[in-house]
């Protein structure tokens, strides 16, 4: 009952005379009601925007694939210079990372020092398993290959990490469908144009207006 006196009582006070005179011949009146226009807006521009943005990812795909190919292969190359270093890096007697490299004289090979050892062939006479030379010098240390081994075995993994990345985005350019998005998009495009013909062949639909009743007091 309150509800409806004061707004009544505010309405007769400001002059209205669309309220009853008294306030039980507004109360015989019933509830009332107004209508009010609500606008439908519907951003066509935005959807617009957003079709040129797919659009234009549609097209550097290929674009995008390329270069992900390029990478692949710089990436097979890296990979083929780390196998020939580390081959470089190698005991042929061993197959294992130099340890404490020696350079037999005078051919100039290098093994692990261990492994120097089971070159002898007679007391202070060694053969080189890789060219033949014997020699009774002995070696010499490889202070260069031996700092080499020892920075090679600390490297950080460095471009041996992108091969995640690029499994992941090769992952997510197996799900991309250029066709399907293609269709999509004509789809929607199809859609805009009939929706713009429908309201008068304009470059935006119209803002519509929907009345809805609700109860003033």
């Amino acid at each position: 009952m309150l509800q409806r006196y004061w707004p009544w009582r505010q309405l007769r006070e400001l002059g209205d005379t669309s309220v009853g005179y008294t306030f039980e011949e507004e109360l015989a009146r019933g509830p009332r009601f107004r209508h009010i226009g609500i606008q439908n807006n519907i951003q066509f521009d935005y959807i617009s925007q957003q079709l040129r943005w797919v659009s234009e990812l549609v097209n550097r795909e290929e674009s995008f694939r390329n270069h992900l190919r390029h990478l692949d292969r710089l990436v097979e190359d890296l990979n083929d210079i780390n196998e020939l270093l580390q081959s470089s890096l190698t005991c042929s007697i061993c197959h294992l990372l130099y340890e404490n490299p020696v350079l037999f004289w005078p051919c100039g090979h290098t093994f692990c020092q261990v492994c120097f050892d089971s070159l002898a062939i007679a007391p202070s006479l060694y053969r080189c398993p890789t060219c033949g030379s014997i020699g009774s010098e002995g070696f010499v240390h490889n202070l260069l290959v031996g700092d080499t081994v020892s920075k090679w075995m600390f490297k950080d993994a460095g471009y041996g990490d992108l091969q995640e990345p690029l499994n992941k985005i090769r992952l997510h350019l197996s799900r991309f469908r250029k066709q399907r998005m293609e269709s999509k998009i004509a789809e929607l495009k199809q859609l805009i144009q009939e929706q713009k013909q429908l309201h008068g062949e304009q470059n935006v639909i119209d803002n519509r207006s929907i009345d809805i009743t609700y109860r003033a007091f």
